[in-house]
């Protein structure tokens, strides 16, 4: 039997939102989280990762964007978009 002790902590934690172009509606949101020293992925592989995601699940790919963010732009029990003009987050609902 495998035993762990101690807490792991994420040494690298990358964001990618997936969200459509014309409406801000985010599609997908991609986490990659490292728990050891690297090397880490670059931004340009987690956003490969999460295109890959939507792809998979059969989204036209035509008006699909991304953005990169922090862990700290998310709240709990909060809904998102993107403001396409500025992209940035935007908190439609929740606390």
């Amino acid at each position: 039997m495998l035993q762990m002790g101690g807490t792991l902590k994420a040494t690298a934690h990358l964001i990618c939102v997936v969200y459509d172009a014309r409406t801000g509606d985010i599609v997908h949101v991609h986490h990659d989280i490292s728990l050891n020293k690297g090397p880490y992925p670059s931004e340009a592989e987690v956003e490969a990762a999460a295109l890959a995601q939507v792809q998979k699940r059969g989204r036209n790919m035509g008006d699909m964007k991304t953005l990169h963010a922090q862990p700290h732009d998310f709240k709990p029990h909060v809904r998102y978009k993107v403001n396409p003009q500025r992209r940035a987050l935007e908190q439609v609902s929740g606390k």
